[in-house]
């Protein structure tokens, strides 16, 4: 394998967003000038990659834009280094582009570069191992750099001291602590401290036991367990609503339209909404993490809809969204559907875009109540 060389004060970083284009929206723009800070704060030069503050929209679009940064990041003589703006579930759409680019592939061969991120990264980094080069599941940039509390947290800040010396030999250990994660990223939460825990498990051996010699991996991966809803589901059901609607969706609703259907999805209502569709529920370790139901179109024949599609906001970007959709699409409703209908939200139409919902007639742009209106029609070809 090869290993890049360490980082050194003066040396210049790109910051490519391969997943999103999250750090190119204005709701970000304060975190983008506190992770520039912090990058210059360590020594470092930071280059934003030329498409890399394009946006979700066209950046969602265009995922050859996305994959014309890294290879610019390799090709560019001056840049030692590059840190991934933040994880989603899209890099995925980059692969095809570098992995048929013999120059990109000569240039990561030729000129080893340190590379860092985590998440839907994952793929990104077993791109550049099956290229033979080393990189790191580690800190991104929205995540690490830009951390909203008055400074980085110092397990990312040891990690990136690790990254200035690099050393033959690395021992990984254990934070000492976690910490809750934030529900408010916005400006006024600039400052204020995450709540600490201390951490009592450290790393879990899953399986085997001893010692263990090979190659060590680093990425995501998360199986859901899922299952038909229960009524015991209905409070943490209505917790994760509640928490993924003031996370994810607080950036594309005004709260007072957010606290109105929280308030709407009580435990009773879910359990009503249980009763008339097939309703199911996502488990990650031993925590209720995703919802989805799929049920009747106000009763017309073979028309379907899918209703309650909500993803934890500490696991999006792992898979789930996929998972749950999927298992929605092999429910036997989905099977028996002409047609299927999504009411999706602002944050998360161009999610279900990937999977072949389009907006109906007339309907590209959100409706009255703030929704997409998404169709898809399961048994033709051309979908």
């Amino acid at each position: 394998m090869l290993k890049p060389a360490p980082l050194h004060v003066g040396d210049h970083v790109a910051v490519v967003s391969l997943s999103s284009g999250t750090l190119g929206e204005l709701t970000q723009q304060h975190q983008l000038n506190r992770g520039l800070k912090r990058m210059r704060q360590l020594g470092l030069v930071p280059v934003m990659m030329p498409n890399a503050l394009k946006g979700r929209l066209i950046l969602q679009q265009r995922p050859e834009l996305r994959a014309a940064d890294l290879k610019t990041a390799f090709l560019d003589p001056s840049i030692r280094g590059v840190v991934a703006a933040i994880g989603g579930d899209d890099t995925y759409r980059t692969v095809p582009f570098l992995m048929a680019d013999e120059q990109f592939k000569t240039a990561v061969r030729r000129s080893p570069k340190l590379f860092t991120g985590f998440s839907d990264t994952t793929i990104n980094h077993l791109m550049f191992y099956q290229l033979g080069l080393q990189t790191f599941y580690g800190p991104n940039f929205l995540s690490d750099l830009a951390e909203l509390g008055p400074t980085m947290l110092p397990y990312t800040t040891k990690t990136w001291q690790r990254y200035f010396e690099n050393p033959q030999q690395t021992s990984i250990i254990s934070s000492p602590v976690w910490y809750d994660e934030r529900t408010n990223f916005s400006e006024s939460a600039q400052g204020t401290r995450r709540m600490t825990h201390t951490e009592m498990h450290h790393y879990e051996v899953l399986r085997g036991h001893g010692t263990i010699s090979g190659t060590l991996l680093g990425g995501c991966h998360m199986q859901l367990q899922i299952r038909r809803f229960k009524t015991t589901d209905a409070p943490a059901a209505a917790a994760l609503i509640a928490r993924t609607l003031l996370t994810s969706n607080q950036g594309d609703y005004p709260k007072a339209y957010l606290d109105r259907l929280i308030t709407q999805m009580t435990p009773a209502w879910l359990c009503q909404k249980a009763a008339a569709t097939h309703f199911y529920v996502g488990y990650f370790q031993q925590q209720l993490v995703a919802t989805g139901a799929i049920g009747s179109y106000w009763g017309r024949p073979g028309e379907y809809s899918l209703f309650t599609i909500f993803v934890d906001p500490e696991v999006q970007g792992m898979g789930g969204g996929r998972q749950i959709l999927h298992t929605l699409e092999q429910d036997v409703y989905f099977s028996h559907a002409h047609r299927v209908e999504i009411p999706a939200s602002v944050t998360a139409h161009l999610f279900y875009q990937h999977f072949g919902y389009r907006p109906k007639p007339g309907g590209i742009y959100p409706d009255d109540e703030g929704l997409y209106r998404l169709e898809k029609f399961p048994h033709e070809s051309f979908h």
